[in-house]
């Protein structure tokens, strides 16, 4: 898994009008939770930006003024109208902890269906999956080359060492269709 340095600083449990002060000035507040007790922080916008705006799922290593901690994003609560994130959850985590978390899919190959005309539909970018943080890969590569027009690929067509899938076995992944094109074509 990739891994990411993210300084912060401790906060001390604060009222809305201290949290909007720490918004105006560039900051974002969050909380570092599952080690001994719960830390209330806050991060830089900028460096948050660069951290969640990828398709990458990283490891952060949070520099808590002099401590670190190592943990992944849980959740983060965004801005209504700019899309910025407003607050963000952290869940401290070390090499063995099994954790369940959604895992971005990367597709690689291109379907023989498109060669012959059909259009390639991603159902699902995300799966939900368990797994200790020591064995999760950078990525999920799924390989659909071999799709041809009228078949789909299933969460059941998945196999990755070490790591389960959290999700129905007949949940479709990936699919290639005709196009109004090939249905004229064969007629």
């Amino acid at each position: 898994m990739k891994q990411f340095e993210l300084f912060g600083k401790i906060r001390e449990k604060s009222t809305k009008g201290a949290l909007n002060a720490l918004k105006n000035q560039g900051f974002v507040p969050g909380v570092i939770y599952g080690g001994e007790e719960n830390i209330n922080v806050y991060f830089f916008i900028n460096d948050l930006k660069r951290l969640l705006y990828t398709d990458d799922i990283y490891l952060v290593n949070c520099n808590i003024e002099g401590k670190n901690i190592q943990a992944i994003v849980k959740d983060v609560q965004y801005h209504p109208l700019n899309d910025d994130p407003a607050h963000i959850d952290l869940m401290e985590v070390d090499g063995e902890k099994v954790v369940k978390m959604n895992y971005p899919l990367h597709f690689i190959g291109t379907p023989e269906g498109t060669k012959q005309g059909g259009k390639l539909i991603k159902k699902k970018r995300k799966i939900h999956i368990k797994g200790k943080i020591s064995k999760l890969p950078d990525i999920l590569e799924v390989n659909i080359s071999q799709l041809n027009v009228g078949q789909t690929l299933k969460i059941k067509d998945l196999s990755y060492p070490d790591i389960e899938i959290l999700e129905k076995p007949e949940t479709p992944l990936a699919s290639v269709t005709r196009t109004r094109a090939t249905v004229e074509k064969t007629s």
